[in-house]
């Protein structure tokens, strides 16, 4: 399962990447931008993450606006 964790607290990216590191790679997102990012990459290489655990109050582009 590929995750990506989106947080601006980098203790709680940490804290899930130790949670969902056993059931595969995991990548990390410091806000909206960067994951809308990281997704869009991800598509285009046909390998979408499978769970993405989105924090909703970030600075710039929060989940909330991210998610759209």
């Amino acid at each position: 399962m590929k995750s990506l964790v989106v947080d601006d607290d980098v203790t709680s990216r940490l804290i899930l990447d130790e949670i969902l590191a056993v059931h595969g790679p995991v990548d990390p997102a410091s806000d909206g931008a960067e994951a809308v990012d990281m997704v869009s990459r991800a598509l285009d290489q046909g390998q979408p993450y499978h769970l993405i655990c989105m924090d909703l109050q970030m600075p710039s582009l929060n989940g909330l606006e991210a998610i759209q």
